[in-house]
């Protein structure tokens, strides 16, 4: 198909492919079921957000494997990459993974996302330690990890940076995780501020975090 507004593609996985840098793609309103983890390796500058009043849900009817690094969408950096107003539901792997923003510049974005029943970590930032601020912004993680078992195999949390710097995240509600509501781990000059953690089975864990700040945050 020609990923037209009249004639779009019909699979993030598909669209996905087909973006190159400089690229926007718009998400049509609706539920999009099943298909197969949505790849954007090493382009730059592409945004991906919904119509105006759209509202797109991709349902992945616990489909994929959770084996592996992947996620339903996920995305290897060089800089500008933006993904605003998705909501993910019913994926038996990882929801949203970005990692390796590290050129010198690299900046990335994840807004007003969703991320609904996720059998292993809701959204993912990790070995990004470019200068330039990465952002996580009014994103919300409800019953994530809920293929955790006592042998911690899928152990990890609803909202997760790691190995990064200078990450901000903002407004942003986890709850219902069947292990960490967030981690920050191995992580330098970031800032967790404005967010919720609540009724996860730990609701937040910071450990060797170096220069961070922690500012009107409720746990409980």
């Amino acid at each position: 198909s020609a990923g037209t507004s009249t004639n779009p593609w019909k699979s993030f996985a598909f669209a996905f492919s087909q973006l190159d840098s400089g690229d926007k793609l718009i998400m049509k309103d609706g539920t999009y079921k099943g298909g197969s983890p949505a790849r954007l390796n090493g382009k730059s500058n592409i945004t991906i957000e919904p119509d105006t009043n759209a509202t797109p849900i991709w349902d992945l009817q616990w489909g994929y494997s959770v084996s592996g690094d992947t996620a339903a969408v996920y995305v290897t950096g060089k800089t500008g990459i933006t993904l605003d107003g998705l909501t993910i539901i019913n994926c038996r792997g990882r929801g949203i993974r970005f990692e390796y923003f590290n050129d010198s510049g690299a900046t990335c974005t994840i807004k007003n996302c969703t991320l609904n029943n996720i059998g292993r970590q809701g959204i993912t930032l990790i070995n990004s330690d470019s200068t330039t601020e990465k952002y996580i912004t009014n994103c919300k993680t409800i019953n994530c990890i809920q293929l955790y078992n006592s042998n911690n195999v899928n152990s990890g949390a609803a909202l997760q940076v790691k190995r990064s710097h200078n990450v901000t995240v903002t407004k942003c509600v986890n709850t219902g995780s069947g292990y960490d509501g967030l981690i920050f781990t191995i992580v330098t000059d970031c800032t967790f501020e404005q967010c919720i953690s609540y009724d996860n089975r730990f609701n937040a864990y910071l450990e060797q975090a170096d220069g961070c700040v922690v500012n009107r945050c409720a746990f409980f």
